[in-house]
C-alpha cells in the first residue's frame, strides 16, 4: 500500500475523531508511540496502553475493506496483543465495528459522545 492510500485511509476515519489530522497519526507512528498495520485494502494502528490494572492493546484507527480487516487483519492483531502480554483488547469506532467484533469476544464496555465547542 502506498503513502497515499495510506493517509487517504487514515484521514476517512478520522472524520469521526476531530482531535487528530493524519500527520498527528503519522507522526504517533513514526515516533514509535503508535503502529500502523496495513494490508491490500486495509489498516489499523494500535498502540499499548498501560493502565493501573492492564495492559491494554487498543485498535486505534481501523479503515478500509471491511472483510480483509476481519479475515487477515484482526488475527494478525490479537496474536501480536497476546505475544505483547496485553490483558485486554480494545476498539475505538462505531458501533459497527463493536457488531463485526462480537464473535470474537468484544463487547460494548461504553460509548463516547462529542460535542465540538470550536
Amino acid at each position: 500500500m502506498n503513502r497515499e492510500t495510506v493517509e487517504k485511509l487514515i484521514d476517512d476515519a478520522l472524520k469521526h475523531d476531530p482531535a487528530y489530522n493524519v500527520e498527528d497519526v503519522l507522526s504517533e507512528v513514526e515516533e514509535y508511540r503508535a503502529e500502523l498495520i496495513a494490508a491490500e485494502r486495509s489498516l489499523v494502528v494500535w498502540n499499548i496502553l498501560e493502565k493501573p490494572n492492564a495492559r491494554q492493546f487498543h485498535i486505534w484507527i481501523a479503515a478500509g475493506d471491511l472483510e480483509e480487516l476481519m479475515s487477515l487483519v484482526y488475527p494478525v492483531l490479537e496474536v501480536r496483543a497476546m505475544e505483547l502480554g496485553c490483558d485486554v483488547m480494545t476498539i475505538s469506532g462505531r458501533r459497527g465495528w463493536i457488531r463485526k467484533l462480537k464473535p470474537h469476544g468484544f463487547k460494548e464496555a461504553a460509548t463516547v459522545g462529542v460535542k465540538k465547542l470550536k
